[in-house]
């Protein structure tokens, strides 16, 4: 399908390019670019600065704390984040993933209850869907949750990969509703709901990764949720998840990664004067071209989006070639000497500089919203259909 950028959405990026540039966002950006030494690494100040104007969260209705503009809007706001250097894992979880999610399936009374206070900045939500022993296959998750007699259910189970979850107020959970007398196989039972994070029975624990960001381990313990915190008709949660991923699937924040990663690498280059190497050139010119079409593919999935006709075989492409371009270019930034590279530091943070640290994140692109694998697998499924001509 094609696509265009009109002129009210191209005003639109450039109202975000200003707000990104002025003095104010700038010193936001510069004291919180790294995670090393535990500093607070991430833009509260900022993410509250684009919810006053709605801008957190264009795409939503303004009685929930948009700006009733398309998907197209909130795409450009999460791909200007990544641009200017902003760390914004968490607001896309919280907002275009968990926040798009209740837009499409939760309840009024669920939407008015979160969706305001996420789009202003000021509350952030995660997901706990992969399991110890499940990865991410949630055909094989364990975590069930108990009818109560009231309609309430106890959740007990374990999650894993839980990014920022010391953070976040909420979690959109996937749990087993079990079924008397049957053992529950693929998506028997799977149902969704709303977990405080504060509840009793919530335990986080983190997880030493070589991610500068922090996952977590999160133990749940007869944690009480009660009916109003379903999302969607309980035991259909497998047919809202693999509906709604494919939108988390798009490729955006992994292009817009990327992206950001080769112009500083490039910028490196240049100032070195490696790119008077016609091999580094060269190797600059290939990598650049398939960063900018994995953009375009990614655009291409949200044009589809927003015209109501997004391909899950065609956004799972999308996001795999981002990803796998994320680990050729932390390749180059370590050939290219990238470890002097200027980049903004939390304070008294010493580390290996920029190359070190994409070489850290790199396989975390790869797995964020489904590994490659599983990419590859939904891609090789669609097999003679023409999905992903």
């Amino acid at each position: 399908m094609e696509f265009r950028i009109d002129a009210a959405q191209r005003n639109f990026r450039d109202e975000v390019c200003r707000l990104l540039r002025s003095e104010r966002s700038a010193k936001i950006i510069g004291s919180t670019g790294r995670f090393a030494d535990g500093g607070d690494a991430l833009a509260w100040e900022l993410y509250q600065d684009l919810g006053e104007r709605g801008w957190l969260a264009a795409n939503w209705p303004e009685h929930l704390g948009g700006v009733d503009r398309t998907v197209l809007d909130a795409a450009a706001v999460t791909e200007e984040l990544h641009w200017h250097g902003v760390h914004d894992t968490l607001h896309v979880v919280t907002v275009d993933f968990v926040g798009y999610f209740l837009l499409l399936a939760g309840t009024p009374e669920q939407r008015e209850r979160h969706l305001p206070a996420m789009a202003s900045g000021r509350s952030f939500a995660c997901t706990l869907h992969s399991e110890p022993e499940a990865g991410s296959d949630l055909a094989a998750l364990r975590t069930t949750a108990v009818p109560q007699p009231d309609g309430g259910f106890l959740l007990t189970g374990t999650k894993l990969w839980s990014l920022w979850t010391d953070r976040c107020d909420v979690a959109l959970c996937s749990a087993r509703v079990p079924t008397p007398g049957a053992e529950p196989t693929g998506a028997d039972g799977i149902t969704l709901f709303l977990v405080s994070m504060s509840a009793p029975g919530v335990v986080v624990d983190p997880v030493a990764t070589t991610a500068d960001e922090q996952f977590a381990e999160v133990r749940l313990r007869d944690v009480r949720v009660d009916a109003a915190d379903v999302v969607g008709q309980v035991g259909h949660g497998w047919a809202l998840l693999t509906s709604v991923l494919a939108i988390e699937r798009t490729g955006l924040e992994q292009s817009a990664k990327i992206r950001h990663w080769l112009d500083v690498v490039v910028a490196h280059a240049r100032a070195t004067g490696a790119l008077a190497d016609p091999a580094v050139a060269d190797t600059v010119a290939a990598l650049d071209a398939e960063v900018e079409a994995a953009r375009l593919m990614s655009w291409r999935c949200l044009s589809d989006l927003h015209h109501g006709a997004l391909d899950p075989a065609y956004s799972a492409m999308a996001k795999y070639v981002a990803s796998e371009l994320a680990e050729r270019i932390a390749d180059l930034a370590a050939d290219l000497a990238g470890a002097d590279v200027a980049v903004p530091r939390s304070a008294g943070a010493t580390d290996g500089g920029f190359a070190e640290w994409i070489r850290r994140e790199a396989p975390g692109v790869s797995i964020s919203a489904g590994t490659s694998e599983m990419m590859l697998q939904i891609v090789a499924a669609s097999r003679g259909t023409g999905a992903v001509a």
